[in-house]
């Protein structure tokens, strides 16, 4: 890896898991949680790490080598978490999204190699999604900032914005691009790849309906 302080630009040529990474992640899964699409228990993960630990190792560095993911750690199945207010309101439902174990697994070691790289270039306003930040910290930030400008006889303004469904709304293609103004790194050909073809299963009472990412029926929920 090479970093330009200059430029706040970090080049990381390649990201390699070796297998004693892959096993320690598996040692530590929730067997609590459930399978995903592929019907692969965490249970059978975390007994046989010492096993499945070099071939998921070797598995993962081809995808990121060559920047293709298996069409079935693209996909998810969706389920429908009723919030509040009208049942019939398709608005009021919330949407939780169930991936594989295993790609799951694989994102986690990918984000925990990145983010420390990451984390130098993201201001130091930003709040949320950071470890140990929240909108309570926000809120004590805030607060100092204001105390502190009325005790020196300052006006203070607040302007309060959301975004509805920020979410669903966010340009894969502009993140993609915030990402390598601060890292250039050949796993961001992987990651477009995973969200361009990604499939989503939507589980309503018994029923699963298969349906693509960029079509209607993926976003109701």
């Amino acid at each position: 890896m090479n970093c330009d302080t200059e430029n706040n630009n970090c080049i990381i040529n390649s990201v390699y898991i070796d297998n004693v990474k892959v096993e320690k992640y598996l040692k530590n899964l929730d067997i609590n949680k459930d399978t995903g699409p592929d019907g692969i228990h965490p249970i059978f993960l975390r007994q046989c790490s010492k096993h499945l630990a070099a071939p998921l190792s070797l598995l993962f560095n081809i995808s990121l080598r060559q920047g293709v993911m298996p069409l079935l750690w693209k996909q998810s199945i969706v389920v429908p978490i009723f919030k509040s207010g009208d049942k019939h309101n398709i608005a009021n439902y919330r949407r939780i999204s169930k991936l594989s174990v295993i790609p799951k697994l694989f994102e986690k070691i990918i984000y925990d190699s990145l983010f420390p790289v990451i984390k130098p270039q993201i201001v130091s306003s930003q709040h949320g999604f950071i470890p140990g930040r929240s909108t309570e910290t926000n809120l004590c930030e805030f607060q100092d900032e204001t105390l502190e400008a009325m005790e020196r006889g300052y006006q203070v303004d607040a302007v309060y914005t959301d975004f509805s469904k920020a979410f669903d709304k966010i340009s894969h293609n502009l993140m993609i691009a915030k990402l390598v103004n601060v890292v250039v790194i050949l796993v961001v050909v992987y990651i477009f790849n995973y969200y361009s073809a990604s499939q989503r299963r939507i589980k309503f009472l018994v029923f699963l309906i298969l349906c693509l990412s960029k079509s209607k029926l993926a976003y109701i929920f």
